[in-house]
């Protein structure tokens, strides 16, 4: 098989993260892994691994004709078999199949609005499903969502995996003795990442915790949310304690100094930034939303979306308590490395891509 990974961008986020880790963990398990960047160049190229066939298509305008003619020449140099579409790259790998009918089409739907996924426009999806062999859904309510619309005959539910970074720091191997008063927040800066709620819970705990910090970790797009929180940081007198540090390059250098990780979003898929904070050991405080409960299971603080008070009660619990965060964080280590290594993903991923591979 000769797999390639389908992304419109390579700035830091959940769907490009997953493109990133599969594309690398395919290389020695296939004849060919190649990723396609199809718009917008990032950050995250730099994590992709030496094996990996890279292409930049730099479609440009609405459709980008010369950007797909690349892709065509690309996906026949390299005799690729699989188009593994994430998210709105699946307009691409469907024009990429009607132009050569002998690919296999997959759909890796990462939509992070999946609590009000009712809403979701289907027109544009019904018209390219008879070209899907087919998709991948990051949480339950989106493979309901597939399911309910006849998007596909074939539908499943396979959860993000994590990855250790290569350029990772060495792990902290006391907890207790590595802490610092830092609590990181890594999503990018969108309305359903409420960062406010975040934000307005801080001004409540600055009096009792004047020597923390918070640390909002994500993707600037320079737009009306991004200047409300600006404002409200102003407004709560919060400029030295909450920093908006924007997208960086290895979120987990960050996360090794940190001592909390946070979540106080409104609507999720399956946040890839929950299995990090995982893997870096942090205790956690997430909202109740998308597949975020079911990643951390009992090993962290689960409150309702859009509940200020119980969200503030539960960071205080944590920065008042270093036995508690070293407990908890420890548990969810050991939870996302057990449910949610690569090993596990990859044998259910390679199954998926042969029995289409099989079937046609």
């Amino acid at each position: 098989m000769r797999i390639l990974q389908l992304i419109d961008s390579l700035h830091p986020g959940g769907a490009e993260r997953m493109a990133i880790n599969i594309a690398n963990a395919l290389v020695g398990q296939v004849e060919v892994s190649a990723l396609c960047c199809t718009r917008e160049e990032g950050d995250l190229k730099d994590q992709l691994e030496s094996g990996v066939r890279y292409l930049f298509a730099d479609r440009k305008g609405r459709l980008g004709v010369r950007g797909i003619w690349r892709i065509i020449k690309f996906v026949k140099k390299h005799k690729l078999t699989h188009i593994h579409a994430h998210s709105s790259s699946i307009y691409i790998g469907f024009i990429l199949k009607c132009i050569i009918p002998r690919l296999h089409l997959i759909w890796h739907d990462h939509y992070g609005n999946a609590g009000f996924v009712s809403q979701r426009s289907i027109r544009r999806y019904q018209w390219m499903s008879v070209k899907i062999d087919v998709i991948i859904a990051v949480n339950k309510q989106l493979q309901e969502w597939a399911l309910d619309h006849k998007l596909s005959q074939k539908v499943v539910y396979l959860q993000n995996f994590i990855r250790p970074s290569s350029n990772k720091l060495v792990a902290r191997k006391n907890f207790l003795e590595t802490q610092s008063k830092t609590v990181i927040c890594l999503a990018n800066l969108r309305p359903q990442k409420n960062h406010k709620l975040l934000i307005k819970a801080w001004a409540t705990l600055k009096t009792e915790y004047p020597d923390w910090e918070l640390l909002l970790i994500g993707k600037k797009f320079q737009d009306e949310y991004q200047q409300m929180l600006i404002d409200l940081i102003k407004q709560y007198g919060l400029s030295q304690e909450v920093k908006l540090l924007g997208s960086v390059n290895n979120a987990s250098v960050w996360m090794d100094k940190a001592s909390i990780g946070v979540l106080s979003s409104s609507s999720e898929g399956l946040p890839l930034s929950l299995l990090e904070y995982g893997l870096a050991g942090l205790p956690v405080v997430v909202t109740d939303v998308g597949a975020c409960r079911e990643v951390v299971g009992n090993t962290s603080i689960v409150i309702p979306a859009g509940d200020l008070d119980q969200f503030t009660h539960a960071l205080s619990r944590l920065m008042s308590n270093s036995a508690l965060r070293s407990n908890l964080g420890q548990a969810f280590k050991g939870r996302v490395e057990a449910e949610f290594g690569e090993e596990k993903f990859l044998q259910s991923l390679l199954e998926l891509y042969r029995s289409v591979h099989d079937k046609n």
